[in-house]
């Protein structure tokens, strides 16, 4: 499977978490949910700081190299509040705390808006430059 297609792939299991979360009124569910799109999310951040960031920081085009800096950027912010505030759901011992889900929420719509503009912008990006380097060992 192409490298970007498994991001993709995540990108379906991440919104699948968060529709789950968000079809259950069932704390331990919703826990369970929080639980396994941290392992999703985690994983995927991962793949995204050690393959795909590096390479579009060093594409040869000065206008890839900017982007991936500004996704990289913006992305360490989220992903710091994302750990924050998954860590404090599930440290939850009854019922989510009604401002944290309030958080998460607004984590989650930042979180669904970045997977459009990652799709749309930052991956295709990353298969021109892969694309490019490939044609280059031909």
């Amino acid at each position: 499977m192409k490298f970007i297609d498994e991001l993709k792939g995540e990108h379906r299991a991440i919104e699948a978490c968060f529709a789950e979360f968000g079809a259950t009124d069932i704390f331990a569910e919703q826990k369970a949910v929080v639980q396994k799109l941290v392992d999703v999310a985690l994983s995927h951040l991962k793949k995204e700081d050690e393959v795909l960031y590096p390479a579009l920081a060093n594409a040869q085009a000065l206008e890839i190299k900017r982007l991936g800096d500004a996704f990289a950027s913006v992305m360490k912010e989220y992903s710091a509040r994302f750990v924050e505030l998954t860590g404090q759901l599930l440290a939850s011992e009854s019922a989510f705390d009604p401002t944290l889900v309030t958080q998460f929420l607004l984590v989650r719509d930042r979180i669904k808006n970045r997977i459009v503009l990652e799709e749309g912008m930052l991956y295709p990006a990353y298969e021109i430059i892969t694309g490019m380097e490939r044609a280059k060992q031909l």
